[in-house]
């Protein structure tokens, strides 16, 4: 009897503190402003990575766009018309926003493009098993797998070449 009274104790305590921790989690969603479809709640607080925006923030495309008109120069008219070339180059790539920059992803990272002082860069991530016939790459072969394309004011890039590129890394995620 007495075993009885302190499992049923027990389970109270474990339900108290169970609600206790979904109140606590909802609380630090909502001033996060986070919301979640399905995602596991880890001990330490944080949520996995299944996280959607709520109002007021910007999606992807929304915060290329944003950083697009933000290049005043010759690089934000670049990056723009770049963008179109990943962009059509294969329908299953997706926009991303990761590390302040434009990240397109398809199942896995495929490229992404850094403006930086006084010029722009486009990385591939697996782009050391990327086949470039044509060349286009020109900078990162200090590393072991990225490699990227940097481009000045007044370069010419090959859209078919870049667009071949960019197929194969796709290719690679399958």
């Amino acid at each position: 009897m007495a075993s009885a009274t302190i499992i049923n104790s027990a389970r109270a305590r474990l339900v108290e503190l169970h609600e206790r921790f979904q109140c606590f989690r909802l609380r630090r969603d909502r001033r996060y402003g986070l919301g979640h479809s399905n995602s596991l709640h880890r001990p330490d607080g944080r949520t996995s990575r299944h996280l959607t925006l709520r109002k007021g923030r910007l999606t992807a495309s929304e915060q290329i766009d944003k950083k697009i008109a933000a290049l005043t120069d010759w690089r934000g008219a670049e990056m723009s018309r770049l963008r179109e070339i990943i962009n059509r180059a294969d329908p299953r790539l997706e926009e991303d926003w990761k590390w302040g920059t434009p990240v397109w992803t398809s199942k896995g990272l495929v490229c992404s493009i850094g403006a930086f002082k006084d010029h722009l860069k486009i990385h591939f991530f697996k782009g050391s098993i990327l086949d470039d016939p044509k060349r286009l790459f020109n900078a990162g072969f200090d590393a072991k797998e990225m490699r990227a394309i940097d481009i000045h004011e007044g370069d010419k890039v090959n859209e078919t070449a870049l667009k071949a590129l960019v197929r194969q890394a796709v290719k690679l995620n399958k």
